[in-house]
């Protein structure tokens, strides 16, 4: 059956590689019905693809699917004439998966390339604009499997633009696969998807292409107008400094945009030579056009820096508004790294320095050192000191002369201070009744009234994070994005902001009515995003440069197994496999008494949970799944149970005990009215030790009784005491201090706090 449209042999072309297909007998069952197993994946895809499309067109619509190995489409066959009669089609379909990026293979070169290049050169060409403005192009990717860096890079140079398309994957702790027809189990794939609306979504982007290219028609006739990401308000007045809402009485329902790329995790402090991509963004700071789909230029930039800070929460690079100057933090201090030519300067007095942001005009950083906010000028003023202030979430400079940021954890709400020093004002504050945990990423807008920030839910990731505007004044706030974070305003009226998966979405913004106009529009994939705190690893200047991290420069931790003579014991060494499963950013080692099991915090982009490792059979096993942030376990005397903090909200941190041979039933132990973390339990049961966090203060110890709601404060001065652990007769209770100027450990007697807080000092 011919293309509905004259001249073309087909309408869809289905592409992929045959041992993506293998297993499978000769058409799958109907969709709707019992998929058998023994079907191959590709052939169960076709056969729902074809019973939703019947749903979807009025028309009939042809499907070129080479089913028969025989048919004469093997690795190896020759082309012949008829398979170019073939390609002659309206859209284009690859499966891609682990195998299909293979430049080697028949239908990445005669399939994939071929109809590119014979697209490229018809009526239509490759790309077509939609009636609703957006651009897309006639090879519809079906995505299988999360691919690696380079076959993405791979696949966006055939296609020339960035690798978009419907995902088909099935992600769990160490699961990469292909998702089924019977497998509708948001709850157990981390990606959230079904596999009947992913049908859905290829079946309405192909009606909506086939639709824009019948002539004398660019208006789909069986289309709904659906916005991406779904925008709602608080339903209620917010309480913060005399709040309200913001009225505005439009509806709009909507739909979620969820695009899957590959993901790699973990620390920048293993590793010191990472490399920083810059993006020039055609489009970002120009009106929605046909400028805006002009591929982007990449370019890559070596920078021997960390980049991100020791934990991997937030980054250490800036670029100047003008876009001709980036900022990257070192040891050794801020080095200003000059485009032009490449050439740099090392800014002196700056040692140490982690977060950096430029001014408004380009001519200053701010920066933080140790405990301090500090200024300096780029031409290498002497560097001067705005506040004390612990800031672990982000600031940025307003056109106002202040400096907008985010004390401690955000737990405290979003702060300012003029750039030349004088009182911090409070301006918001953290909302329990929303489940709010943090305010984090502040951005001034334009108007110097109204406050961008993103409100971070209790997974500390886009899964439940907000990007919020609030009034200054009135202190009235308005949701703009939901389940999204790092929000940020273009100066040509546009919002870019991202999600967990590293993609960056953009979306014009009426600063007068404040509110969002027509749909986002995915620009960018594979940024590096942080396993809490909402932080995406960008940085933006004013005339369309974006400067980025990709997810694929950080390596896995390594975890490795010592005696106490410090030697290593290879064979007790675990594998990255199993190491992978736990997520790139895995932390908080606590090992059992019996030396024979660990627990331990494994972060992935917005998912933190226990897992527990088995030592001598080196396998890991996930025994937390909650939403919820679950961090620092720490066994129990006995070995039966580990403790471990939860975030609620952010005046509700909770303690959970768990059986770890029946894991799935948690009890609390007590709450706790900061972000806290357990690192020790004493030998007798009876006491744990614990630290939490507070702007003015930083860290501070505690010993918190098992059985009641007790607590003795160990230290709470102004400097840093952490990580507490109890001596093994419960006599002596050990810490680490800043208060020398770097970290040392002190022990103190215990439960008497003796020696009138002169406590016995050991240096390490």
């Amino acid at each position: 059956m011919p293309s509905i449209i004259e001249g073309y042999n087909y309408d869809i072309f289905i592409s992929y590689r045959q041992k993506d297909n293998k297993g499978g007998r000769q058409g799958a069952p109907s969709y709707g019905a019992t998929q058998s197993r023994e079907a191959g994946w590709v052939s169960e895809f076709v056969e729902a693809m074809k019973t939703e499309l019947e749903s979807t067109f009025k028309e009939e619509i042809s499907v070129y699917f080479d089913i028969n190995p025989n048919d004469g489409l093997l690795e190896t066959h020759e082309v012949d004439a008829s398979l170019k009669d073939k390609l002659k089609c309206l859209i284009f379909i690859p499966i891609i998966s682990r195998t299909y990026c293979d430049p080697k293979s028949f239908a990445w070169e005669h399939e994939f390339k071929a109809f590119v290049e014979l697209a490229s050169q018809d009526q239509f060409v490759l790309k077509v604009k939609l009636p609703n403005g957006n651009v897309a192009n006639r090879v519809l990717p079906v995505r299988i499997h999360d691919l690696d860096e380079t076959d993405i890079r791979l696949c966006e140079s055939v296609l020339g633009g960035v690798l978009r398309g419907v995902d088909f994957i099935y992600k769990a702790a160490g699961v990469n696969r292909p998702l089924r027809a019977n497998e509708d189990h948001p709850h157990d794939n981390l990606n959230k998807t079904y596999y009947r609306d992913q049908i859905n979504k290829v079946a309405n982007a192909v009606n909506d292409i086939i639709y824009c290219l019948i002539p004398g028609s660019k208006a789909p006739r069986s289309q709904q107008k659906q916005p991406a990401i779904e925008l709602q308000e608080f339903k209620e007045t917010i309480q913060d400094n005399s709040t309200g809402c913001f009225e505005d009485k439009s509806n709009s329902t909507s739909t979620r945009i969820k695009v899957t790329f590959s993901k790699r995790w973990g620390l920048a402090i293993f590793f010191g030579g990472f490399l920083l991509g810059i993006l020039c963004l055609w489009g970002l700071l120009k009106p929605f056009s046909d400028n805006s789909t002009k591929s982007p230029i990449h370019s890559t930039i070596p920078v021997e820096s960390f980049l991100i800070d020791g934990l991997g929460q937030f980054s250490q690079f800036a670029i100047s508004p003008n876009g001709r100057t980036i900022a990257v933090c070192y040891d050794k201090g801020i080095q200003l790294r000059f485009l032009s030519d490449f050439s740099t300067r090392l800014l002196e007095g700056t040692e140490g320095a982690a977060q950096v942001i430029f001014s408004p005009d380009g001519q200053f950083l701010a920066f933080t050192q140790k405990q301090d906010l500090k200024k300096i000028g780029i031409s290498g003023y002497p560097v001067s000191t705005i506040c004390s202030v612990r800031l672990y979430q982000g600031m940025s400079w307003g056109i106002d002369g202040n400096i907008y940021f985010t004390p401690s954890l955000g737990t405290e709400g979003i702060w300012r201070i003029p750039a030349n020093g004088g009182e911090s004002e409070h301006l918001t504050s953290v909302i329990d009744s929303f489940g709010e945990i943090a305010h984090t990423w502040p951005q001034l807008l334009p108007d110097s009234k109204t406050l961008l920030y993103t409100a971070l839910g209790p997974s500390d990731g886009s899964l439940d994070s907000r990007i919020i505007i609030q009034d200054l004044e009135s202190g009235e706030r308005k949701i703009l994005v939901d389940k999204a974070m790092f929000g940020y305003y273009l100066s040509n009226g546009k919002l870019i902001f991202t999600n967990n998966d590293g993609n960056i979405f953009i979306v014009p913004l009426d600063l007068r009515k404040l509110k969002i106009k027509g749909d986002p529009e995915a620009v960018l994939s594979g940024v590096n995003t942080a396993t809490c705190t909402g932080a995406a690893f960008l940085s933006v200047s004013e005339t369309g440069n974006l400067l980025y991290l990709p997810r694929n420069s950080i390596p896995l931790n390594n975890l490795d197994v010592l005696d106490r003579s410090g030697r290593l014991i290879e064979n007790d060494s675990i594998s990255q496999k199993t190491l992978e499963m736990m997520g790139y950013g895995w932390s908080g080692i606590s090992i059992s008494p019996s030396g024979k099991l660990l627990t331990c915090t494994g972060r992935t982009y917005g998912s933190s949970d226990i897992w527990r490792l088995n030592l001598e059979a080196k396998d890991a096993e996930r025994i937390t799944y909650n939403t919820v942030e679950e961090e620092f376990p720490v066994w129990s005397p006995d070995g039966k149970t580990i403790i471990y903090t939860s975030s609620f909200t952010a005046n509700d941190r909770r303690l959970l005990i768990e059986n770890t041979d029946n894991p799935g039933n948690p009890k609390m132990i007590r709450s706790w009215p900061r972000h806290i973390h357990v690192t020790s339990w004493s030998t007798d049961g009876k006491w744990l030790a614990a630290y939490d966090y507070t702007s003015a203060k930083g860290t501070d110890c505690y010993a918190l009784s098992f059985d009641s709601g007790k607590y003795i404060p160990i230290t709470t001065s102004q400097y840093n005491e952490l990580n507490g652990q109890f001596s093994p007769d419960g006599k002596w209770f050990a810490y680490q201090s800043d208060e020398s100027g770097q970290f040392e450990i002190y022990v103190v007697p215990f439960p008497k706090l003796e020696n009138n807080g002169k406590y016995l000092q050991m240096v390490v």
